[in-house]
C-alpha cells in the first residue's frame, strides 16, 4: 500500500527532523483521511499548532478532520472560521468547509451562504456542485437541484456521486418522474461502486414499480450479502417474497 509507506517514510523523516511542518501536514492526512485514524492525526496538527497558532494550513486540515472524521460540526466550524481568519486570501476550500459545517449543525441558511461564495471562487469543483445540489434537494427546489447536479455531470460524468443524486432527482415523487433516467443513472453509479447499498436500495424500488420482481431480487440479495443487516432490503426482499407467495 502506497500510503502505508508514505506514512512510514513521514514518520522517519519526523524522527530526524520534528519541526518539519510539512511532513506533519501530510502524515495527518494520509492518517485521517486514508487510515481514519482522526485523533493521531489531530495530535500532529495540534504539535504545529503549539509553535504556530496562525498556520491557515494546519487549521483549516483540523477543519476537515472533524467534519469528515470525527463528526464534529462545531469544531470543525471553529477551525474552518480561524483558518479562513489567517488567510490573506480568499479561499473557494474555506469557504466549502465552513459550510459543510454549517449543514451538518443544520443551519441550512449559513450552509447555502458559504457554498455559494465558494462556487463564486471555484465553479468547477465538482464536489461542491453536489453538495449545493443536495441542499437544493433538501429545500424541494428541484429546478436549482437540477442546474447545479447537471454542471457537476459535465465536470464528472462518472461520478458516483453526482449518478445518485440525478437518479434522485428524477425518481421523487413530487414532481413528474422519469424512471428511467432515474434507473440509467443509478445504474451508472453501479458500474462504479457496486457496492453502495443506498444506490441498490434505489434501484431494487424502481424494479418493483416496474413489475420487474426478478431483478429486484437479483440486486438485493446482492445487497444483503455484504450488508446482511441492511434495513431496507431486508424489508424489500421480505415484501418480495410476501408476493410471490401470495400471487
Amino acid at each position: 500500500n502506497k500510503f502505508s509507506e508514505a506514512a512510514a517514510y513521514y514518520q522517519k523523516s519526523l524522527s530526524k527532523n520534528p519541526k518539519d511542518n510539512t511532513a506533519h501536514k501530510n502524515l495527518a492526512k494520509i492518517l485521517a483521511f486514508e487510515f481514519h485514524k482522526g485523533q493521531d492525526a489531530i495530535t500532529l496538527m495540534e504539535e504545529i499548532l503549539q509553535t504556530d497558532s496562525a498556520d491557515a494550513n494546519a487549521l483549516f486540515i483540523l477543519g476537515n478532520i472533524y467534519s469528515t472524521e470525527i463528526h464534529d460540526p462545531e469544531k470543525a466550524d471553529y477551525y474552518f472560521k480561524k483558518s479562513k481568519k489567517y488567510n490573506t486570501v480568499e479561499d473557494a476550500a474555506t469557504y466549502f468547509g465552513i459550510g459543510v459545517a454549517a449543514y451538518q449543525k443544520k443551519d441550512y441558511q449559513a450552509a447555502q451562504e458559504n457554498y455559494m461564495k465558494a462556487y463564486k471562487l471555484d465553479s468547477n469543483n465538482y464536489e461542491l456542485c453536489n453538495y449545493i445540489a443536495g441542499l437544493y434537494l433538501d429545500k424541494r427546489d428541484f429546478s436549482q437541484a437540477k442546474k447545479y447536479l447537471l454542471h457537476a455531470q459535465r465536470i464528472d460524468s462518472l461520478g458516483w456521486l453526482i449518478n445518485f443524486n440525478l437518479g434522485i432527482w428524477y425518481s421523487d415523487a413530487e414532481k413528474q418522474t422519469d424512471l428511467k433516467k432515474a434507473a440509467y443513472y443509478f445504474e451508472r453509479v453501479l458500474q462504479t461502486n457496486p457496492y453502495d447499498a443506498a444506490t441498490i436500495e434505489e434501484l431494487s424500488k424502481i424494479d418493483v414499480s416496474e413489475g420487474k420482481q426478478a431483478e429486484a431480487k437479483k440486486l438485493l440479495l446482492h445487497l444483503l450479502e455484504f450488508a446482511p443487516e441492511n434495513y431496507a432490503g431486508n424489508k424489500l426482499l421480505g415484501n418480495i417474497y410476501i408476493n410471490e407467495a401470495e400471487y
